[in-house]
């Protein structure tokens, strides 16, 4: 298995898909099974680790959102995290069980605290899942931290110190900008930040000839994720079940 295919137009479900339904959580296994039916080529979640030491798949760093609890993942034991319902009804997944529940699957996962490094790469070189994962964190420390811990074998997206740096000195040309690429595979950016734009000609050019692929979040505007498609090579979104059809698996 090839986690980036020649060709191929990465459709990142974010969080699953769990927006069309009133019954569906993110970041559950339902919602990634939603996620695939809609013809997502990629599954993204996020990484947080209980006070026990198991990596869940779960976005906030507490439960109120989407739970109406005042308390942090990191404060409860797995036990009682999974007890736990959801809004919908949902229970919050390990990273094992989705792995396994889904061997065909490719995984973009985001790793949110230094806490779930340990966990995460545990499960990964048990399940020897390297090939169908691409580990990341806007955190430069964690981002190489899980990439040593699984013996760099994932491919992986900058974090966002490497992403501005990039972006800041990519207008002196590609031989400078090609200074900074190191260890990652693909660049997962917004499209603008404040007055800067990420999707302009001139990035997006060196961008290419570097090698790397381009992937922006979060579009769930049909027309736009197909604007995006005549030159990136990826999109994150909420609504993978509004993409139009040319993109989807």
């Amino acid at each position: 298995m090839s986690y980036f295919i020649d060709g191929e137009f990465c459709l990142l479900a974010h969080r699953g898909l769990s927006q069309h339904r009133e019954d569906v959580d993110e970041n559950t296994i339902p919602a990634f099974e939603q996620a695939l039916i809609h013809g997502a080529t990629h599954l993204e979640s996020d990484i947080q680790a209980t006070k026990d030491g198991v990596a869940v798949l779960f976005h906030d760093d507490d439960l109120s959102r989407v739970a109406g609890i005042d308390k942090k993942v990191a404060e409860l034991e797995f036990e009682q995290l999974r007890a736990i319902k959801l809004n919908s009804g949902g229970t919050i997944p390990t990273l094992r069980e989705t792995l396994q529940q889904f061997p065909d699957a490719r995984f973009n996962l985001d790793l949110k605290t230094s806490n779930a490094i340990d966990p995460t790469a545990e499960v990964m070189v048990d399940l020897d899942a390297h090939k169908r994962v691409l580990l990341s964190s806007f955190s430069a420390s964690t981002r190489k931290a899980i990439l040593d811990k699984t013996n760099r074998l994932t491919v992986t997206s900058a974090d966002a110190t490497t992403f501005l740096s990039l972006y800041g000195i990519h207008h002196l040309g590609y031989s400078i900008a090609n200074t900074l690429k190191r260890d990652f595979h693909a660049l997962q950016i917004p499209l603008k930040r404040g007055v800067l734009r990420f999707d302009s000609p001139r990035f997006v050019q060196i961008v290419k000839k570097m090698g790397l692929q381009l992937h922006y979040w979060t579009i769930n505007d049909p027309q736009q994720m197909l604007d995006l498609s005549r030159f990136a090579t990826g999109i994150v979104t909420d609504r993978v079940d509004l993409a139009p059809n040319s993109l989807r698996a």
